[in-house]
């Protein structure tokens, strides 16, 4: 089916690369430990609902029809489950059609499972929050081993290494190989000070899971949450199986592509959960609901503290007010498979709702549209598309001098798993972003070179502060991002 596929391209591996860098984020708890029960079947809302027929309405127009080759949304409110349902096709190469049962990739939804199943190891005494992460694994360069636990958790470690190297994406690593490729000699802010998403602090996290259970994390992970809740599906992705869904990267026309990707060994407690919609609104309820944490562990991993507090992050979940005012503790992702993700739980209506698509970057305006749906709150205006600007001529500059053009060579990057590289060659500047191959890149003017052609609409403009380069700004077709430079 691949030869049905519209080519990745330059561009679109541009795209790729500035768009999948931020897996964004985007209560009655019992005062319970664990939960030793599996969550009871519910009974989904019949076909032909108003509630399911306003539900797939806007997944059609608002998702479908942007070239999203499969969607699977489930809703639970307390602990009824109101919709359980899948729409499209899973695999486009296979032809197989999406079910309630399609199981994707969650993205940075993983983040919490990664902190639950710490959180436990605190309630054991085997953890403290305040511990150096230095003290439980070893070879670690000093400015990292220092780092606490609670800042990895929280995202204001200071960690902002890419997770995934692009020569080595495609490949299988080992602990101690994951472990160098994420962690640097020295932090980009200090411990503490600054809330910086980091997925490398996370997979850090995921290599501690392992350490502190004493075997993988999928075992960790199914044998104190997936089991006690009985969630089936809930596992560590792998290779991929018959019954999960093929992920795509979805470029500005709305053609499907291969994803950019990225080898299982590689996702480690950053991302790497695979569920279906039905477990996750499943898991959410039982967090939630004080079936996994203590109350203490719990209120630890929905309270902001310190430098997070401004972004409203706890550990591995976001809360904030929805637009509508409600409480909403939330968490989305995507990844570099191809899959995303979004799931939140609002605890004033104790409601769970998960909604899973085999497509990447992100679509806007789409995670709560359920929710709202749900809540009888209006939906919101779809953002027109900015208006691109007038062009303007360019000021009449020299290419930069070869000595200039090795200053722009390095690793450019996300805060995220994604990298792209910039080369210099016999005089010449290539850029290399994740999934495409390695294209010149062609002067324009100023510090702005055009990727693959001079006719090209995919554009790196360096960028300098007091004589250094700190890294591009990616514009392809309008849309742009910044990575830095961190090598």
């Amino acid at each position: 089916m691949r030869r049905k596929l519209e080519a990745l391209t330059a561009a679109g591996a541009l795209v790729a690369a500035v768009s999948l860098g931020a897996c964004s984020t985007t209560a009655d708890p019992a005062a319970t430990v664990g939960g030793t029960s599996p969550q009871p079947a519910t009974a989904a809302a019949p076909a032909g609902d108003p509630f399911e027929e306003r539900v797939a309405a806007i997944v059609k127009s608002r998702i479908l029809d942007e070239g999203v080759p499969s969607v699977s949304v489930a809703v639970l409110r307390d602990g009824k489950m109101l919709l359980e349902r899948a729409w499209g096709v899973a695999d486009t190469e296979k032809n197989v059609r999406a079910s309630p049962t399609t199981v994707y990739p969650t993205g940075s939804v993983t983040k919490q499972f990664t902190a639950a199943l710490l959180l436990k190891q605190v309630e054991r005494g085997r953890l403290a929050l305040s511990d150096p992460i230095g003290q439980h694994l070893s070879g670690l360069p000093p400015e990292a081993a220092a780092v606490t636990v609670e800042q990895l958790l929280n995202h204001t470690s200071g960690l902002q290494r890419p997770a995934a190297v692009p020569a080595q994406r495609l490949e299988e690593v080992s602990r101690e190989t994951l472990l160098t490729m994420v962690v640097g000699d020295k932090l980009a802010t200090t411990p503490g000070t600054k809330f910086e998403y980091s997925n490398a602090g996370y997979t850090v996290l995921g290599i501690l899971i392992e350490k502190l259970y004493g075997t993988s994390y999928a075992a960790a992970l199914h044998d104190e949450i997936a089991a006690p809740l009985g969630l089936t599906t809930l596992t560590k992705c792998g290779e991929p199986k018959p019954e999960h869904a093929a992920g795509y990267f979805r470029n500005a026309n709305g053609t499907i592509a291969p994803p950019p990707g990225l080898h299982h060994s590689q996702a480690l407690g950053a991302d790497g959960v695979c569920a279906t919609a039905a477990d996750l609104v499943r898991w959410t309820h039982a967090l939630h609901g004080g079936r996994v944490l203590s109350d203490a562990s719990y209120r630890a991993m929905t309270t902001p503290r310190g430098a997070a507090v401004a972004s409203d992050y706890g550990f591995g979940l976001a809360v904030r007010p929805a637009e509508w005012g409600d409480q909403a503790i939330i968490h989305g992702g995507q990844a570099l498979t191809g899959h995303a993700a979004e799931l939140q739980w609002y605890p004033e209506h104790k409601l769970a709702v998960a909604l899973l698509y085999n497509v990447v970057p992100r679509l806007p305006d789409v995670a709560d549209a359920i929710p709202r749906i749900v809540l009888g709150v209006p939906l919101a205006e779809r953002k027109p598309a900015p208006a691109e600007a007038a062009p303007q001529a360019a000021p009449p500059s020299a290419p930069a001098t070869p000595a200039e053009r090795a200053n722009f060579a390095g690793v450019y990057a996300l805060p995220s798993h994604v990298t792209a590289e910039v080369t210099l060659e016999n005089g010449q500047l290539y850029a290399t972003p994740p999934g495409g191959g390695k294209q010149p890149l062609i002067f324009r003017s100023g510090n702005t070179y055009a990727l693959g052609s001079a006719e090209s609409t995919t554009t790196i403009t360096f960028l300098i502060e007091n004589g250094t380069v700190t890294g591009f700004e990616a514009n392809a077709n309008g849309s742009k991002r910044i990575l830095k430079k961190i090598q």
